[in-house]
């Protein structure tokens, strides 16, 4: 997404009026993928019966779900996921859980992780983005991260420390879900970097209190 973001600046930065999206998102079945990735993990079984069903949910998630999002926006006590992002993992989670919905027998006992890139905030806000006011904002906002782009692109690090230049000058931050725009002030620790198990059936929710993160455990740590 910062990809989509740096270019959305761009345009804005050279004059332009318009902030266009470069995130579109689709799911893409690789006969050969095993050729590629030769360890795996063995989850457990299914039978046909709960495969065909299967089968029509990934067509509709495949047309659902078009649009791809790095960000999952999440309260600073880790408690709610404000707004969830759009990438393979997700899919993945969302798959696991469906096919234990349908019957499959999910022998795994070893925790499975995934990571995830979060922003803290208490809530989301949605703007009028035909609003020329808002639109300025908008386009500072990612002429910023533009302008930043190299520095971002180094590290996860350096992505944060804009972050958190960001919110310290009072600067709104917009978050867009496809859809629609919303200003958001993020909160300490701002953007993280985290690590956490995925829910395997019979779990349903995955337990953000219990990940690990890159940012908030190195500075509990006083690193």
């Amino acid at each position: 997404d910062w990809g989509a973001m740096s270019e959305a600046a761009q345009l804005a930065g050279v004059g332009e009026t318009s902030v266009s999206w470069l995130d579109a998102g689709s799911n893409r079945v690789i006969p050969d993928i095993s050729k590629t990735y030769k360890k795996r993990s063995l989850l457990g079984t299914f039978n046909v019966s709960t495969f065909t069903p299967f089968l029509k949910w990934f067509d509709h998630y495949n047309c659902t779900h078009r649009r791809f999002q790095i960000f999952s926006v999440i309260t600073g006590d880790l408690s709610k996921i404000i707004s969830s992002s759009h990438n393979c993992h997700d899919f993945c989670q969302a798959g696991i859980l469906k096919l234990g919905a349908l019957g499959a027998h999910f022998t795994r006992k070893k925790a499975l992780g995934r990571d995830y890139t979060l922003m803290y905030s208490n809530g989301l806000t949605p703007v009028n983005s035909s609003d020329p006011e808002v639109h300025k904002d908008i386009v500072r906002f990612y002429t910023y991260i533009w302008r930043n782009k190299d520095y971002i692109n180094e590290n996860f690090g350096n992505c944060h420390d804009v972050s958190k230049d960001l919110a310290k000058s009072g600067q709104k931050y917009y978050y867009y879900n496809g859809e629609q725009y919303f200003a958001t002030t993020p909160v300490p620790p701002y953007l993280d970097y985290c690590y956490a198990n995925i829910a395997i059936p019979p779990k349903t929710q995955v337990d953000f209190s219990s990940m690990y993160c890159m940012i908030r455990d190195e500075e509990e740590r006083g690193y």
